[in-house]
């Protein structure tokens, strides 16, 4: 019986950089009944690229082929 084996392959180089900020505040001298709320704010940035070799030729998802400049 033999089994077949599907895994992905690195095909290039690739570079990801973010930032995440997050605060979380209560705000303790409102009067009743709004003592006790808060905020809770998160802001996330992601940035990132991969170099693909060109013969590779990765596809989007509607179709159309990426240039040497792809997202992570």
């Amino acid at each position: 019986m033999a089994m077949m084996l599907s895994a992905p392959i690195n095909a290039a180089t690739a570079r990801l950089s973010g930032l995440e900020l997050s605060v979380n505040h209560f705000f303790t001298t409102l009067p009743e009944p709004f003592n006790g709320l808060g905020v809770s704010a998160n802001y996330t940035y992601i940035d990132s690229s991969t170099d693909i070799i060109p013969t590779n030729q990765p596809i989007d998802t509607d179709g159309q082929v990426f240039d040497e400049d792809m997202p992570l």
